[in-house]
């Protein structure tokens, strides 16, 4: 039985658990939202924030072709998983060459066929929502710091060795903001986590698939 699918334009909403894929090196830019989201979203692990709708579909070539925007996280891979097609499918439309990454924020194309808009976008929000979920129930903010940017700070070595938090936990609590282009005095939110648990295990590190 297919998933219910989502409101057109769904850029904040809550969920249940759903699948994932995984293949190549997640997007490495932040998603963007559009409107702000009040300090009580932020804080609530049972929303998600993102734009996991299809922008726009046209007709091309005898098959519907859907633009999206790139949010954190996310892969061709995912893509081809939850399209139920061949990753170099997508690459081919888009002109990609083997070794291209994707950027959140940035707008590609994904073919549709076996599986349609709707489900896509079902399949994608639960990917979401799974990750957050996971991340939630070991840990909780308890707190909401600031940090001044200094000289040659590197988002990914900030969140890896100094927040010890994943990037899309950070871009989560900085939205609007370009975390890939901080610029020295940039003041950025950071959360203060704890684990629910003695027994839980530390936050993943932002390489590794967060």
């Amino acid at each position: 039985v297919e998933p219910a699918s989502l409101p057109a334009g769904l850029t904040l909403a809550a969920a249940h658990t759903g699948e994932q894929g995984a293949e190549e090196t997640p997007a490495d830019g932040p998603a963007a939202l559009e409107a702000p989201p009040k300090m009580a979203d932020l804080l609530n692990p049972e929303l998600v924030l993102g734009n996991f709708s299809v922008l726009r579909t046209v007709k091309r070539g005898g098959r519907e072709i859907g633009t999206i925007q790139v949010e954190y996280m996310e892969t061709l891979g995912h893509y081809a998983d939850w399209l139920e097609i061949p990753t170099q499918e997508i690459r081919r439309l888009n002109h990609f060459p083997f070794r291209r990454r994707i950027s959140a924020r940035e707008r590609i194309e994904i073919p549709f066929g076996k599986v349609g808009r709707e489900l896509f976008e079902e399949r994608r929000y639960e990917f979401h929502k799974e990750v957050e979920e996971d991340f939630f129930a070991a840990y909780e903010v308890t707190a909401v710091d600031p940090y001044t940017v200094r000289r040659g700070d590197n988002i990914w070595t900030l969140c890896q060795e100094t927040f010890q938090l994943p990037l899309w936990l950070i871009s989560r609590f900085n939205p609007g903001l370009d975390i890939e282009r901080l610029r020295p005095g940039r003041r950025i939110k950071v959360p203060v986590v704890r684990a629910r648990t003695e027994e839980a295990a530390a936050p993943a590190a932002p390489g590794e698939d967060i």
